[in-house]
């Protein structure tokens, strides 16, 4: 029943994630800083198993068990301090957890509180509004940006994507 779980699981995800995400927009507002990709990459793929947890009780229950099995093999208990601990599973792990009110994992727990305060005191006014965009992808790729640069990691955004440069294409 369990491995049955973790298959679904991982099915949902898959189709969430075609029914909820739009390539484009993601590389719209894809950041080119590794650790701030992988925080946006993260908290993206959070958003779309979220809409599915809220939406269908059997899916969140699947999805947990996904999620409980991949933190597991990961084994991110192990780590005892942040510098060990991967920040965008973290951020994931709060973002879910404000999106759908389903505590982390428990293999992630650990984990997750060795960044939990560190993030919620950085990231407060943001990860407040989370569930504001939760249905629009664009609105919430911007204010997983504005997450990004509130973790301290703003100088691995790049250029602002909303943000074009017409005086070249007027000259």
């Amino acid at each position: 029943a369990a491995d049955i779980a973790i298959v679904r699981g991982l099915s949902d995800s898959f189709a969430l994630r075609v029914a909820n995400h739009s390539d484009k927009v993601h590389a719209h507002y894809l950041p080119q800083g590794k650790n701030a990709k992988a925080v946006y990459e993260a908290v993206e793929q959070a958003r779309i198993e979220a809409l599915g947890a809220n939406a269908m009780p059997g899916m969140a229950a699947n999805l947990s068990a996904m999620l409980d099995d991949r933190y597991r093999r990961k084994d991110v208990a192990r780590y005892t301090a942040r510098k060990e601990a991967p920040l965008e599973d973290a951020v994931a792990c709060i973002v879910r957890e404000k999106l759908t009110g389903i505590a982390p994992p428990e293999p992630a727990g650990p984990m997750v509180e060795l960044w939990r305060q560190w993030i919620e005191d950085k990231a407060q006014a943001q990860l407040s509004h989370l569930n504001d965009n939760i249905h629009d992808q664009a609105a919430f790729s911007r204010m997983t940006r504005d997450i990004i640069a509130a973790l301290d990691m703003a100088e691995e955004l790049g250029d602002d994507p909303d943000q074009s440069d017409d005086s070249d294409e007027n000259q």
